[in-house]
């Protein structure tokens, strides 16, 4: 058991809640743990006028202290002008990303609170990764120790460089500056072991601290109240968007095919999404008929989300073959209510490992929709039973002890 202190920490985390991004939970749900131990949260994020979409079900604890962005990001609305300035700012002035225009207030609030609060440690977390340039500043004028909690890769991811930096001389300032902040810090944190792995491959010789890996978790929420979204009816829910390769036709092509062999059908199943379906998506469904099996939900808050989950037969993720050293967050938020899941993920990936590992449903490929339909087929079907042998090692509470242990030593 972690000692109780009255440490004062910072934690600069662009998405904090009510922010209702999926990046915003990993430093919400922590925060509340770290201040039950016995440290004094202190967290800078962004104002609320630049989420996209606000959840006050999220908990949280500490300080917060919200700023401003110059020019601010995203933009609301869609014209001509915006467009403009989107393509102007990410691909000739954005030194790092988009969110770059947060460096500044970022430093002067950062300076203030630190000298304010006596503070001695600040972890940064991205992406968004130009704040962990302002991190490294307010650690060498502060002389304060610097933790980089890497949500997902920087520099050395496998995404396309056209979609990350405008041009070759962004993508090489991008590695010096990566490599400068990873000299400096005192640990680094991932969210994955494939992540972690993947980094020491690419950063080699550069990294002259500990690294260590902290999952996202869950609380148990076994006993909460359910909301049942069809009676007698196979209710299968997607908690999230569809974008890159997460398509909702990986779903809609098992459906047709246990459609057709008779497993399946409107008066029997029901594919619930909660999140915004695409025009392309609209125009699937439309097509193939399938309005009576698929029904769209407006997202709701992570609290109520639970209860549906919970209320559900199946629970749906993906991961494309892009992010295979990632895990779903949503996966974690599954273990919560112990529903069976269906995993559609590339064949190498960290996800696959997890399911494997942990018994907790079924796993299809995603460049192969005969495996998702007999993963799918097996989970409606319901031929047997799932053990979820493991998953108490990923809840909330283990990754604040281990948190906890990474600030103690630095």
């Amino acid at each position: 058991m972690i000692q109780k202190k009255s440490e004062e920490i910072l934690i600069i985390a662009p998405f904090f809640a009510p922010n209702g991004a999926v990046g915003a939970k990993r430093f919400s749900f922590l925060s509340k743990l770290f201040d039950n131990k016995g440290y004094n949260v202190n967290i800078i994020t962004l104002k609320n006028r630049y989420a996209q979409r606000m959840d006050s079900s999220l908990p949280y604890s500490g300080s917060v202290y919200k700023t401003s962005m110059c020019p601010g990001f995203p933009i609301k609305g869609n014209n001509i002008f915006k467009r403009i300035f989107v393509r102007l700012w990410t691909r000739s002035f954005c030194l790092i990303d988009s969110y770059s225009g947060w460096t500044i207030p970022l430093l002067i609030k950062g300076l203030i609170v630190i000298y304010r609060k006596r503070i001695n440690k600040i972890i940064v977390t991205g992406p968004p990764f130009s704040p962990v340039f302002t991190g490294l500043l307010l650690s060498l004028l502060t002389k304060s120790r610097l933790i980089i909690d890497y949500r997902d890769p920087w520099t050395n991811a496998s995404w396309n460089d056209k979609e990350k930096y405008g041009n070759i001389f962004f993508k090489k300032f991008n590695i010096f500056l990566e490599n400068i902040a990873v000299k400096h810090a005192k640990a680094l944190v991932f969210s994955t072991h494939w992540m972690k792995k993947e980094f020491v491959n690419a950063m080699g010789e550069n990294i002259k601290s500990k690294c260590d890996v902290v999952y996202n978790g869950f609380n148990n929420k076994e006993d909460v109240e359910n909301i049942l979204l069809e009676k007698d009816k196979i209710n299968i829910v997607y908690a999230g968007e569809f974008y890159g390769e997460r398509s909702l036709r990986l779903l809609t092509e098992p459906l047709l095919k246990l459609i057709k062999e008779g497993v399946i059908s409107s008066k029997n199943c029901c594919l619930h999404i909660f999140g915004k379906l695409k025009t392309d998506d609209r125009v699937l469904i439309e097509k193939h008929n399938l309005k009576n099996i698929v029904k769209e939900h407006a997202p709701v808050s992570h609290d109520k989300i639970v209860k549906y989950l919970k209320g559900a037969d199946i629970l749906t993720l993906m991961i494309g073959q892009k992010m295979n050293y990632s895990v779903s967050y949503k996966f974690f938020d599954y273990l919560s209510v112990k529903k069976p899941v269906l995993s559609i993920v590339p064949e190498y990936s960290a996800m696959n490992d997890l399911m494997v590992d942990m018994d907790c449903g079924e796993v299809g490929y995603i460049n192969d929709v005969d495996s998702v339909t007999t993963a799918l087929k097996k989970l409606i079907q319901g031929d047997r039973s799932y053990t979820f042998y493991g998953a108490e090692k990923y809840t909330w509470d283990n990754a604040a002890q281990k948190y906890c242990r990474i600030i103690e030593k630095i």
